[in-house]
């Protein structure tokens, strides 16, 4: 796995050396997802060193993201691109019915949106970059906790949330897509948690004033309270 995912930066990474600290660290009876796990934790310590590591450990990580995104069970590596465009309407529907995403997710085309993701845009992420959208953005499942983005899904996701009300929404969201996937733009933190979502609060911030009155100064806490609930940032 370490070498497969070192294609253009093996010069400046030092193989024996991550095998030798993975060695440490596993035990018998160790599971395989921990096994993997470890390699990336190990490739993490070592960013410090230089930052093809921050790269390998990225890859690593969304290597990871991936599999589970497409189902560890159904997965083969002989059509892993069939399988990876598949898996993206696949993984919309189940975040429909948790509740996850909003039903107007569904009346997209998604053979157009599919064909359109570009998964090697994932190289683009260094290590802190693809972990923080792992740990804080992507889709999860709250009772298996699989991981039903991919960062790529992720994306695309976004992009269609804000296209929703466009007459020409799927060439919309693919326009989005580019524009984001790229990092030209990328949209704040509430569009990015919220888009298409049953509650899209997609804005970041809010001014409010406040009256001299005491009736009013506890409205406007409560509306801070609710603005505050949905990652609306204030200024009163």
């Amino acid at each position: 796995a370490i070498m497969y995912h070192t294609k253009g930066i093996e010069k400046d990474i030092n193989i024996e050396k991550i095998v030798n600290q993975c060695r440490t660290e596993v035990y018998d009876g160790i599971k395989t997802s921990d096994v993997s796990r470890s390699i990336i934790m190990v490739v993490r310590s070592m960013i410090e060193k230089d930052m093809a590591y921050s790269r390998l450990g990225a890859r690593l990580l969304i290597n990871e993201l991936n599999r589970e995104a497409i189902g560890l069970e159904q997965i083969d590596y002989e059509k892993l691109d069939e399988q990876y465009r598949n898996a993206f309407e696949t993984n919309i529907k189940k975040a429909v019915e948790i509740k996850k995403l909003d039903e107007k997710m569904l009346s997209f085309d998604f053979k157009k949106l599919s064909k359109a993701l570009e998964p090697e845009r994932d190289d683009l992420f260094q290590y802190l970059g693809a972990e923080t959208l792992n740990e804080r953005y992507i889709i999860k499942d709250p009772s298996t906790k699989q991981t039903l983005e991919t960062l790529q899904y992720f994306w695309m996701r976004v992009a269609m949330g804000v296209a929703l009300n466009e007459k020409r929404k799927e060439a919309r969201a693919i326009e989005f897509y580019e524009m984001i996937s790229t990092f030209r733009f990328v949209p704040s933190t509430p569009t990015l948690f919220h888009s298409g979502m049953p509650r899209a609060q997609l804005s970041s911030c809010y001014l409010n004033i406040v009256e001299d009155d005491l009736d009013h100064i506890f409205k406007v806490y409560g509306d801070i309270a609710q603005l505050s609930k949905w990652a609306g940032g204030i200024g009163t």
